[in-house]
């Protein structure tokens, strides 16, 4: 029976500390075939991780039915205050990991990483400012290219229809493009690829790309507030029901730092890889800089209807993309 009354009852919990939450879903169910070298990608992960984020962030990770060895690391980073959460779990999908990470917490920020990121130095910040200079800002990407120049960025591509802020520029680091096109299988398309090119948006001296991939990027929190609790695909099948219409129907914008501050480093280790460990800082102890911002509301149905569906039709055409291309080019 119960005796007396538990002291914590309607005690509120205060968690002022944390603004970022980062929610890390770890498959790894054993190390042979595809999933050799993945346990070592995985500790270049971690290491770019701690190295990079300051000590307002909360770490939750979720094994999502990993292998003993990697449970036990992933224990072990735990015990060791590296991160604040671990969450164990059977193969659920990554999409139910992802949202049993999101559960029961509210900070400004959250960031959803895939475990194969390497973080390079002051990303956080760099995202930090996308977000204070575009209001509209919803989700920000680390890790600018090609493929994302029309995904889900019919609404600020017609917005800057006319605008000379907004224009049709070359890739400015090809190099690190490669890699990443290297490690999703796809190198040799890029390389053939002739118009290497994005849209690239301007605010006084804040040049970002439009468009922004799911491996990493990092969210406004408050979008997510109403988010659905279950999905029924263990990929990233309804990625875009969970977190990317979201940000439509608030009238939000993808979006994507000029400079690459993320690696994708897929299965395998390379060389590279550790060069990059090598050269991050022991820690990370900057005080983030990060502006106050109205919650989204979200759009009426018209209003969601005329910026994203009609506008999505028009970017679907092929003549009219390449119209719109060349009347956004940039010559320099």
């Amino acid at each position: 029976m119960r005796i007396g009354l538990n002291p914590n009852k309607d005690t509120k919990l205060i968690r002022n500390e944390f603004i970022h939450h980062i929610v890390i879903p770890v498959y790894i169910p054993n190390q042979e075939e595809y999933f050799k070298g993945s346990f070592d990608v995985l500790k270049l992960h971690f290491e770019s991780v701690f190295k990079t984020v300051h000590s307002k962030t909360f770490i939750s990770v979720i094994n999502n039915g990993c292998c003993n060895e990697v449970k036990s690391y992933l224990d072990e980073l735990f015990h060791q205050k590296k991160i604040n959460e671990i969450i164990h779990t059977d193969n659920i999908g990554k999409i139910n990991a992802i949202l049993k990470g999101m559960m029961g917490h509210s900070f400004q920020f959250i960031t959803i990483t895939d475990c194969d990121v390497l973080f390079e130095p002051n990303w956080q910040q760099a995202t930090y400012d996308i977000f204070n200079a575009f209001p509209k800002a919803g989700v920000v990407g680390l890790t600018p290219t090609i493929k994302t120049n029309y995904i889900l960025t019919s609404n600020v591509l017609f917005r800057h229809f006319f605008s000379k802020k907004m224009k049709f520029s070359k890739v400015v680091d090809e190099d690190s493009m490669q890699l990443f096109y290297k490690s999703v299988g796809n190198e040799e398309k890029f390389i053939a690829e002739k118009n290497k090119r994005y849209f690239v948006l301007q605010k006084e001296n804040l040049k970002v790309c439009v468009g922004c991939g799911h491996y990493v990027a990092t969210y406004k929190s408050d979008i997510f507030k109403s988010v659905k609790k279950s999905s029924q695909f263990k990929m990233a099948g309804d990625m875009k029901k969970h977190f990317d219409e979201k940000l439509l129907r608030f009238g939000l914008w993808r979006l994507n730092t000029l400079a690459n501050y993320a690696f994708h480093m897929g299965n395998s280790p390379e060389p590279w890889m550790y060069d990059k460990k090598a050269n991050l800082p022991q820690e990370n102890n900057s005080t983030p800089n990060v502006k106050p911002f109205q919650k989204p509301k979200e759009l009426s149905f018209l209003t969601h209807f005329f910026t994203n569906t009609i506008t999505s039709k028009f970017f679907k055409i092929i003549k009219f993309r390449r119209f719109f291309e060349k009347l956004k080019h940039d010559e320099s």
